[in-house]
This record gives C-alpha cells, structure tokens and sequence, in this order.
C-alpha cells in the first residue's frame, strides 16, 4: 500500500520535458554573442569624442558617454577588469586601425555613475501595454563564496546589494530595474509601486502586475486600482476581506481586487486559482535573473553604490539586447 502510494506521488510530481524548437536559429543567436560587429557601432569614430562644454570648474571632458558606455559594455559582456578593458579596447583599435585614444580605467571609473545612458531599451510591443512580473533577488558585493560560506560560516564582511527587476511576459524582457541596499527599507511592494508609477509617467501602459506573496499589500493594490491594472497576487495566508475587517466597508464602495482574489481562493483552492489566473508566468523573471547570473555572475564588479546602480542599468539592457539576438522557442515533448 505505502509502495503504491509513493509511485502516485512519484507520477504527480513528474515534469513536462521540453524541446527547443528552433535550435538553428539559436545556436546562430548564441555564436553572434561573441561577435564583435554587434557590439560595435559604424559610427564609433565620430560618437567617440565629447562634444559638449560644461562651464565652471574642471577639465572639459575628453571622451562621449557613449565610449564611457561602450568601454562598461565590454566589461559587463567579458568579465574583464577595467584594467585588462582598457588594454583591449586598445589593441582592438590597434587592429582596426583607429585613430582613437582610449580613456585611463581610473577615469572610466570616475564617470560610470554620471553618463546618461537611455532607459532600458524594450522591444516595441510595450507601447501595446506589458503585463509586468516583479520579484528580486541579492547581489554580493564583498564576501567568500559559498564553499567558504558552508564550511566555516558567513563572514562579517559579506555585503549584499537587493535587486528588484520587472519584466513583460510577453517579450521576456526587463522594463524596470533598481537597486537597493540591504541596509535601508527596501520593500519588494514599495519598489512595486515605484515600477509601475516610473513606467505610466513613460507612457508605459500596464494591463496586469504578477508577484509573490510579498506583493499582497495595500499600497500595491491602491497603485493599481488607480491606474487600472489587474493584480495577480496570492493573498496571505489568513487573509480577509475588507467586510470581514471594517463594519462599515460596503458605503465607501470601493471595488478592491484583494477581496476578489480573496474570495476565489476560498471558493476553490489556491492551486486551483493560480492556474485559472495565470499565476504561474511569474516564474518568467525567475528565469530572468537565472539569465542574469549566468551571463554575468552574482558579484557587482563595482564597489561605490552610484556606480552599482549604473552597472546594473547596463547589465540589463545588455541582456534585453542578448534577448533581441534570438531566444529559444521550447515546446513539450509527447509521451
């Protein structure tokens, strides 16, 4: 009886397999990662020099944003030090035969928090709307890996940066990215109702809002039903209605999506709602920062926090470009 039981559970949890579909397009799409000619601009010889003049104190700049920009990109795409960049960049200018000097590491460090770097760049599907997915996830800065970790504990000096990505479900690409430190107030919910006001004042329109359980807050939903955005969030536990809360709820007649959700939980089960609701599409930015940490890794190669927060613009429209290249299309195996 407690052997059939277990092969009950054994078939239950059973997962669909996968193929990918259009392997040659990707396998293409992957060998032009490495390809120099989708990094590099035509038109790098003329952007390559400042052409604005600041007045006041200090040296008039030298070099674009768009070289600073360029030079971080290498950084971020090979894992080099800005050293070992800047050798680079020369002997790649050496061999194309471009007369261009290249900025000193110690400047590009200095003017990586002040370039202006265009938002993150989406396809254009988001001016159709998004459906947008938030969660986040922890970036070391300083610390010892996770063999030290395990075999003699954490370290005093280990020091962790939180990043909070959205991203539209239909594209798989990120259209929000912040970051915060570990130390300050940096609720999940509070950067979620940041993303969605930073995304409408761009002309963002946003049809739906995905999150855990973290998400299930007030100022979440107020954010929504404001802007008319449907929520996708699993209600807490014990969670209850504003009738089942305030006597007198029912004369503000407020139509609160909570309830709603709330209500179907109950009526059904909580599995039962998470797949009439699509819940599940959230773990698309899970996968998200598995692409993140895969491409790049897990430690900031920064150390000021300014420069933190420009290093992760940049990662992130790196990986929205690497996501343009070509993506697999996957589709489930019959059995």
């Amino acid at each position: 009886m407690a052997r059939k039981k277990a092969e009950t559970q054994t078939e239950a949890k059973e997962k669909t397999r996968y193929r990918v579909k259009n392997w040659r397009e990707y396998n293409q799409a992957l060998v032009n990662r490495g390809s120099l000619t989708v990094w590099i601009s035509d038109d790098i010889s003329t952007t390559w020099a400042a052409e604005y003049r600041h007045r006041g104190r200090g040296h008039q700049p030298v070099y674009s944003d768009q070289a600073i920009e360029f030079m971080l990109t290498l950084r971020g795409l090979f894992k080099f030090p800005l050293r070992q960049t800047t050798g680079f960049v020369r002997s790649l200018f050496t061999m194309l035969k471009l007369d261009l000097q290249v900025p000193d590491y110690s400047q590009v460090c200095r003017r990586q928090a002040g370039i202006k770097m265009k938002p993150i760049n989406a396809s254009k599907a988001m001016k159709k709307g998004v459906d947008l997915v938030m969660d986040s996830t922890g970036l070391k800065v300083y610390g010892d890996g996770e063999w030290m970790t395990r075999k003699h504990g954490p370290s005093k000096r280990r020091t962790w940066r939180k990043l909070h990505i959205g991203i539209d479900v239909n594209s798989g690409e990120i259209v929000y990215a912040e970051l915060t430190s570990n130390n300050e107030d940096s609720g999940d919910s509070k950067e979620a109702v940041k993303a969605m006001r930073d995304l409408i004042s761009s002309g963002v329109k946003i049809k739906s809002f995905r999150g855990d359980g973290a998400y299930d807050t007030h100022a979440v939903y107020n954010t929504a039903r404001i802007n008319g955005i449907n929520v996708i969030v699993p209600p807490r536990e014990h969670a209850v209605t504003l009738d089942e809360k305030y006597s007198n709820a029912e004369r503000f007649k407020i139509s609160w999506q909570r309830d709603d959700t709330i209500r179907a939980v109950r009526e059904k089960t909580r599995a039962a709602w998470k797949e009439e609701s699509d819940y599940h599409k959230r773990s698309l930015v899970e996968m998200t920062f598995f692409r993140y940490k895969t491409v790049f890794g897990e430690r900031m190669a920064a150390r000021n926090f300014p420069n933190q927060q420009a290093e992760v613009l940049l990662r992130s429209r790196l990986l929205n470009k690497l996501n343009q290249l070509g993506k697999p299309v996957s589709v489930p195996i019959k059995t």
